[in-house]
């Protein structure tokens, strides 16, 4: 199945201990990145969490938030007071060097999580770290049901924007031999015109006109444009997991030979036609960035 990178997953626990809720939200990114959002108590078990996200995300930059409340009767308010008397140690030096009147209050240092803080009971550690882990379980697992859905609605919408690009690809081949045709008459025109009746070889002619012809010629950026539509096709009706970079790469050699037969364009037709499959490359390389 294939996945976006977008998505979001909450989740939520009660014991006769603890209140623990854990959101996720995930957005596009090249790689994994994982920001967390905790209390300090949790700290040692922060490889754990970040090797659960990365796991089951792949992809993608991710916050998570952790609350965690104690329900318990075994909560104890402490102050760090030895922090708090360097706090105001190296606040006072600041003023004193820059000849300002010492101007803090106590609000700013109860505002700074690492000197008033909660001393929960050590004994009941395991229990929380496990109904963590377990909460953060379950809002990944909810937050990659989200992925999914939308790689599916991304998935339609993308082959649906393929089979519409090789639909203008076919009207481009339909066009181009009456194109050269025409191509080749005129070119014929012009060059009697400008012998101005010297006689020219038939044969040096033809070849002239053929290589002047050649410059023109999209049949094999047509051809290969097909291809990377058939790849294309194959890779979101027979892959899952990882795809976007892939789809991205295909899309990108894609572009350079829509960016070919513009360049050889001559014909009005032909240049409709390539802006069209230009304009519909451009919206799908949007979307495959946010695929996983």
């Amino acid at each position: 199945m294939i996945h976006s990178m977008t998505g979001y997953g909450k989740s939520s626990r009660e014991t006769e201990q603890w209140q623990v809720s854990v959101e996720i939200r995930s957005v596009n990114h090249r790689f994994c990145e994982i920001t967390l959002n905790m209390p300090q108590n949790l700290a040692a078990i922060d490889y754990k969490l970040r090797h659960r996200v990365k796991n089951a995300l792949g992809r993608g930059k991710a916050d998570v938030v952790i609350r965690v409340r104690s329900t318990g009767p075994a909560t104890v308010v402490r102050t760090d007071t030895v922090l708090a008397d360097a706090y105001v140690h190296e606040f006072e030096l600041l003023c004193n060097r820059y000849g300002r009147e010492a101007d803090w209050h106590l609000s700013d240092l109860l505002n700074r999580e690492d000197i008033l803080y909660v001393d929960r009971d050590a004994g009941d550690t395991d229990a929380l770290y496990e109904t963590v882990i377990s909460c953060c379980d379950d809002a990944l697992r909810a937050l990659n049901d989200v992925r999914a859905t939308e790689g599916q609605y991304l998935r339609d919408d993308l082959r649906k924007k393929i089979a519409e690009t090789r639909s203008r690809l076919h009207a481009l081949a339909e066009r181009v031999p009456t194109f050269q045709t025409e191509y080749l008459e005129k070119l014929r025109s012009r060059v009697d015109e400008l012998a101005e009746g010297h006689l020219i070889g038939e044969e040096r002619l033809a070849m002239e006109v053929a290589m002047l012809a050649d410059k023109v010629c999209i049949d094999e950026e047509i051809v290969r444009s097909e291809s990377h539509c058939a790849q294309l096709d194959d890779l979101f009706e027979t892959e899952s997991g990882q795809v976007g970079r892939h789809a991205d790469f295909i899309l990108q050699e894609l572009q350079r030979e829509a960016n070919t037969i513009l360049s050889k364009a001559t014909d009005a037709d032909i240049t409709t036609y390539g802006i069209a499959i230009k304009s519909l490359i451009e919206q799908m390389r949007e979307q495959v960035q946010n695929l996983l």
